[in-house]
């Protein structure tokens, strides 16, 4: 199973839902700090091999195609939405590939 580490937008009540993954945060590591492309950088030297983020932005402000680490995208950071679809980014990270990058649509529930 691959190790997970979630950027600071992403709720971190999300990780026990992700059963079978190492899951860190980027304050558990001491990067609350750091820029994307630094946290890209120190999370793939870390032997992460997915970051998380509820960044819609980081493909636009980094260049995601030199980086050694897959990303998923969150499209919010609304807890009971991201809660609502913890199956489906349980599903993205799982079938997710080396070096890949996939959007989740997070739909709101109710």
């Amino acid at each position: 199973m691959p190790r997970v580490l979630f950027d600071q937008n992403v709720p971190r009540t999300l990780a026990p839902l992700l059963s079978g993954h190492t899951v860190k945060t980027a304050a558990d590591q001491g990067w609350q700090e750091i820029s994307d492309g630094d946290l890209l950088v120190e999370a793939s030297k870390a032997g992460f091999e997915i970051l998380v983020t509820c960044d819609q932005s980081i493909r636009y402000q980094q260049n995601i195609s030199r980086r050694t680490i897959g990303l998923i995208e969150l499209s919010t950071n609304h807890w009971p939405t991201i809660r609502a679809n913890a199956a489906k980014i349980l599903d993205a990270i799982n079938t997710l590939p080396p070096l890949g990058d996939k959007v989740v649509h997070c739909e709101r529930s109710g």
